[in-house]
């Protein structure tokens, strides 16, 4: 156990060393790459330069785990950059001008350490967003010998352009993806905007993992993250948080004992959930119109107490704890 912590960080370390502004992804991907290949992946590059990493053939009835994470990370304004990019709003510039500025880190210039935090101590961005997904990633990629895919995408901090050029067979034997990719470490998205990534019955059992640990989560909506594409060929996706605080900022910093955390719960997941084996995404019968003695199921998240709420006629014994109760019992505000 002390090994796989001191693994984690050491992984960590080895990427906050590496800056990865979107579009220079290299150092960070070249790292990842090699150690996933020593892990025994299979892994290929793909022209948009997301990494693409597989391992392993699961069951004929079951399908692939998968991992989730970004390279890239919001990288420090230069001074010298004009005011408008400076100050701009919107879509981040590809800064491909700071070439000559990416380069490996000591240990120092990267980090320090202090107090159970990761931080720069306000000299530059750390890269906790989404340096920490990787570090686990690659962690349970040493740790682990499941089946597994691995997808470390680019370009996602500015506008997710990475894993929307990622070749939709690749997720055709997925059987469910984690986004490792949230900050803090108490946060379970399970929907983006009005848009579900998983049905609760998956969001109940991924809970579950954490509560195993004695660890806490609470189901939250989120904003565009990878996990919204993802959701597009994959039936049960979750964005997990990873022990990352105020990112975006030269002020962001890691409690190591929430990254430690939550690789164990990624962990746990790949332990307890189920792998069914769906049908390839182009290959999916339309959805069918129910009658009105049958009405559909729909899954949504309760706005006042954050739990999923549906139908009646959908609950399920298992997952009674998660279900909103607030159209049952009238709330007394």
């Amino acid at each position: 156990m002390r090994d796989e912590r001191s693994d984690l960080l050491s992984l960590a370390g080895e990427l906050f060393r590496r800056p990865s502004p979107s579009g220079q992804e290299y150092l960070a991907r070249t790292f990842v790459r090699q150690h996933l290949e020593t892990c025994g992946f299979g892994v290929a590059i793909d022209r948009a330069g997301n990494l693409l990493a597989c391992r392993g053939i699961p069951a004929p009835d079951e399908g692939y785990p998968c991992l989730s994470f970004h390279l890239d990370m919001v990288h420090d304004w230069q001074p010298s950059m004009p005011r408008r990019h400076q100050r701009g709003t919107g879509a981040l510039p590809r800064p491909f001008s700071w070439r000559k500025e990416i380069r490996l880190l000591t240990w120092d210039e990267a980090f320090t350490i202090e107090r159970g935090l990761i931080h720069t101590q306000g000299q530059r961005i750390l890269g906790g967003d989404d340096k920490c997904g990787g570090a686990i990633a690659c962690s349970l990629a040493q740790h682990t010998g499941y089946p597994l895919k691995i997808i470390a995408s680019v370009e996602e901090e500015i506008g997710c352009l990475g894993i929307e050029q990622v070749d939709p067979s690749f997720f055709e034997d997925v059987s469910y993806a984690l986004v490792l990719d949230r900050r803090g470490n108490r946060d379970l998205i399970t929907q983006i905007g009005r848009r579900s990534l998983c049905s609760a019955s998956f969001a109940a059992q991924v809970i579950a993992a954490a509560a195993s640990l004695g660890h806490q989560v609470e189901t939250t909506k989120g904003r565009r993250s990878d996990a919204l594409t993802i959701a597009g060929y994959v039936d049960e996706v979750v964005n997990m948080s990873v022990g990352y605080h105020r990112p975006h900022t030269a002020r962001e910093y890691v409690v190591i004992r929430e990254l430690w955390t939550a690789s164990c719960w990624a962990h746990a997941c790949l332990n307890a959930l189920p792998r069914p084996r769906h049908l390839p995404y182009h290959a999916r019968p339309m959805r069918q119109h129910t009658s009105s003695t049958q009405p559909e199921i729909w899954y949504d998240i309760c706005h006042r107490c954050g739990r999923w709420r549906f139908p009646l006629h959908a609950w399920d014994g298992e997952i009674i704890e998660e279900i909103c109760l607030c159209e049952v019992i009238p709330p007394l505000w």
